[in-house]
């Protein structure tokens, strides 16, 4: 396979839903987002937090001391995941249902709600469904290796879009019955 072949397969392995962003929120409030998902569905985040300095009227790299908790809510009011983590953190749950999930972070600052009032920005990254290979810790010279990796994630794309097609279905059904 010619080089181009191997960045177009490379392009078509790296397909999937991939939501970056970033927001600004003080201290201890709670952020949501609302992610429509389809049943047995993986989803990943990352987050980062930056604090703001008043010194440098900007936002500093990094936010020592602070960290984040993570809720995520299933349409059903379940709760999928819970949990504390630091200034940075990588969080991953699997949909048990489809439909509107909640994906909440709030920053579990010590300081007293009053005394609370420091800015945050957090970068948020979520992805959902199967999420590419790194190319570059594969043998240049495996190349069997490499488009066998590539294949097992052409197939896992293929069984996303799968699914979503199927939950998509599904909400028309609904609605015409309606």
């Amino acid at each position: 396979m010619d080089s181009m072949g191997m960045r177009l397969l490379g392009i078509f392995c790296v397909w999937s839903v991939v939501h970056a962003m970033y927001y600004q929120s003080y201290e201890r409030e709670e952020k949501c987002i609302i992610e429509e998902l389809p049943e047995d569905m993986l989803v990943t985040g990352r987050y980062k937090i930056q604090q703001w300095s008043m010194a440098q009227h900007d936002f500093l790299p990094s936010a020592p001391g602070l960290g984040m908790v993570v809720t995520v809510r299933a349409p059903n009011e379940e709760i999928l995941l819970s949990k504390l983590y630091g200034p940075n953190g990588k969080f991953t749950f699997t949909t048990h249902s489809s439909g509107f999930h909640f994906i909440c972070l709030q920053s579990n600052s010590t300081n007293l709600i009053a005394f609370a009032s420091s800015r945050l920005r957090v970068h948020l990254d979520v992805q959902v469904g199967e999420h590419p290979l790194d190319y570059s810790k594969v043998d240049p010279k495996d190349k069997v290796k490499e488009v066998s990796y590539g294949l097992e994630n052409l197939q896992g794309e293929v069984d996303h879009i799968i699914k979503e097609q199927e939950y998509q279905r599904e909400r028309e059904g609904v609605l015409q019955t309606e």
